[in-house]
């Protein structure tokens, strides 16, 4: 995973809550439709490299991996899976309600520090 993806990785996290990782379905996409192409291109062991390295924590929280492999049926899958979840109030929603502004809160602080390290990293850049 490349710092972006991980920053928004970090985002969802935040804005979900460890509290809420059962609700969070963690889904890989563009998976070869035969079995040898998906070995010949490492699908199984990337997949292996998300679930104990990347995602871990979200895992041992209780959020499921899906395959998504641009089927109807894939998707109406994952879909169900979500549907019977009872409504959730979100961390960034009780931190709001609470009367946090959004900079405040856990996932605004967050923006705002990486946000003031890409300047300085700009920063450094031009120099």
């Amino acid at each position: 995973m490349t710092g972006d993806t991980l920053r928004q990785l970090q985002m969802i996290k935040l804005i979900c809550g460890e509290y809420n990782y059962g609700n969070v379905m963690l889904v890989t996409t563009h998976w070869p439709k035969r079995i040898d192409e998906q070995k010949e291109r490492g699908c199984p062991i990337r997949e292996a490299d998300l679930r104990k390295d990347f995602w871990k924590e979200m895992i041992k929280g209780g959020s499921k991996m899906f395959r998504f492999d641009d089927e109807e049926g894939t998707a109406r899958a994952i879909v169900r899976s979500l549907a019977g979840k009872p409504d959730i109030t979100l961390a960034l929603q009780d931190e709001l309600a609470k009367g946090k502004p959004l900079s405040a809160t856990t996932a605004g602080s967050f923006i705002v520090n990486e946000r003031q390290s890409d300047e300085v990293c700009r920063c450094h850049e031009r120099d």
